[in-house]
């Protein structure tokens, strides 16, 4: 079997009216606004809209409370749902001195509001857990970066840990608290016993590293061509590993994999192509040491337009996104099907479907999109525009209503 390190693929989307599904559309709840520039509670995003940007706005939400980061101002801020600023931590030399409320060392530091420099680098990603700790991966100076020979990749990244009050704890590495920096990490993962799960990329395999609420290290897991199951032996497969994510509880890796199949001249032999085989996603029982399950993702979205028998069907060949796990059971997939409109699948952990639905978002509208998904099912979304970033949700929980 031979894997994917890099890979661009083109997917062609049969486009169809909104009206013509069956699913019905949620509905789209304003939350705030974010204003551009370099005060406390605006954001700078500073792109060209051409380009994707390098240092975007990524947004979450535990329990209520909107946490923002934005990397060109080195900055995270907890807003309520209402769009008050209540907390910053934020690099002293890049964003002006708070006027919302008062700085850290102040005596009259505004009741539960609180802002916190720290000297952010290039923050990268950032995850929330459910105390309201927050962990921010950043770059390290040059000067500590260090050359990992086994794996032939650079450690240049670490994590830091606040509480829910903005103060800095400690620092989390490979090893644990203080430990060595770790390879490029693509996110941080958290869950019900507030463990942290680090998802880092090296050339050529993902390493997950799983640590307990006290930072200890628990498990380190390999994943490359040697640890990724594979659908079928009988065909000459490749695979590329998307997104991984976590549950509330247990200690499972949800490993959304896309395999590809290689395509070869009959006459010379030699592989001319790739072709999309299928999307699984892969589940890791760490205890056990063994994958349980290999739930396949459907790959065609099928919609009968209205008064319309089952023959009029369309069908819309797409690839899901994995957004997440809710409720400890169902994972919730993603798939924009037309300029306009994404669609939300929901699967059962057995890989049955239990439920769909479609989002609004006008995709041409926005310079910059991020879409995330809570524990509980609430879809947050901050959509740049030309003037303002907007704060948004969808209650995608109502989907398992009779669940």
């Amino acid at each position: 079997m031979k894997k994917i390190l890099l890979l661009l693929i083109s997917i062609s989307f049969f486009m169809f009216s909104c009206r013509d599904s069956d699913a019905s559309m949620l509905k789209r709840e304003a939350l705030f606004n974010i204003s551009y520039g370099r005060m406390d509670d605006q954001i700078d995003l500073s792109f060209d809209r051409s380009a994707i940007p390098t240092y975007p706005a990524i947004i979450r939400m535990v329990d209520g409370i909107v946490y923002v980061m934005n990397g060109n101002l080195r900055k995270i801020m907890r807003f309520t749902s209402f769009g008050d600023l209540i907390a910053l931590i934020g690099h002293r030399d890049i964003n002006s001195t708070p006027i919302i409320f008062e700085v850290e060392d102040n005596s009259n530091v505004l009741v539960n509001r609180r802002a916190v420099f720290f000297p952010f680098n290039n923050i990268r990603t950032f995850a929330v857990d459910r105390r309201q700790f927050v962990y921010v991966s950043d770059l390290l100076p040059r000067e500590r970066h260090e050359f990992d020979e086994r794996n032939n990749t650079m450690l240049a990244y670490i994590i830091y840990k606040f509480d829910n009050n903005a103060n800095f704890i400690n620092s989390l590495g490979q090893d644990g608290v203080g430990g060595r920096p770790f390879p490029f990490i693509k996110n941080i993962e958290t869950n019900n016993n507030n463990d942290i799960i680090v998802v880092t990329i090296t050339r050529d395999k993902h390493i997950v590293f799983w640590f307990t609420e006290r930072g200890d290290l628990k498990y380190v897991i390999e994943l490359d061509e040697d640890s990724i199951p594979f659908p079928s032996e009988n065909i000459n497969l490749y695979y590329s590993i998307e997104t991984i994510k976590v549950p509330d509880t247990g200690y499972f890796l949800y490993i959304k994999t896309n395999y590809f199949e290689g395509t070869v001249d009959p006459v010379t032999g030699i592989q001319t192509d790739l072709n999309f085989y299928k999307s699984f996603i892969n589940v890791l029982d760490l205890r056990a040491g063994r994958y349980i399950s290999m739930i396949e993702i459907p790959e065609v979205f099928t919609s009968s337009p209205p008064g319309r028998s089952n023959l009029m069907d369309r069908h819309l060949q797409v690839l899901y996104s994995f957004m997440g796990i809710v409720n400890n059971r169902y994972l919730f997939l993603s798939a924009i099907i037309n300029e306009e409109t994404m669609q939300i699948l929901v699967l059962d952990t057995d890989g049955r479907a239990v439920g769909q639905s479609r989002i609004n978002i006008d995709f041409e509208e926005y310079h910059h999109i991020y879409i995330d998904i809570s524990r509980e099912g609430i879809i947050t979304a901050i959509l740049a525009g030309n003037n303002e970033a907007n704060v948004v949700w969808w209650r995608a929980n109502s989907i398992l209503r009779d669940r």
